[in-house]
């Protein structure tokens, strides 16, 4: 039974890693490398047309489509 698990966390784990890496290789940088963080920062890389970098640009769960206008009036995107 444990060797099932240990499988099944390795299976996520890389499956992980390898969404962050396609992630990196679109020019996206997630805040982390758990599929909920891929998935905010592909999401608000949409909403704004652009690469989303969780290292320079708001939080992933302020990136709305009526506010990527605003952050670019202000050049935030």
């Amino acid at each position: 039974m444990l060797r099932l698990q240990s499988s099944r966390t390795t299976t996520k784990w890389e499956g992980e890693l390898n969404a962050y890496r396609e992630a990196r290789s679109q020019g996206i940088q997630p805040a982390g490398t758990s599929m909920k963080q891929i998935n905010e920062a592909r999401r608000a890389s949409d909403a704004m047309g652009a690469a989303y970098d969780s290292n320079h640009m708001p939080s992933t769960n302020l990136i709305e489509n009526k506010t990527v206008s605003k952050l670019k009036e202000v050049g935030l995107v």
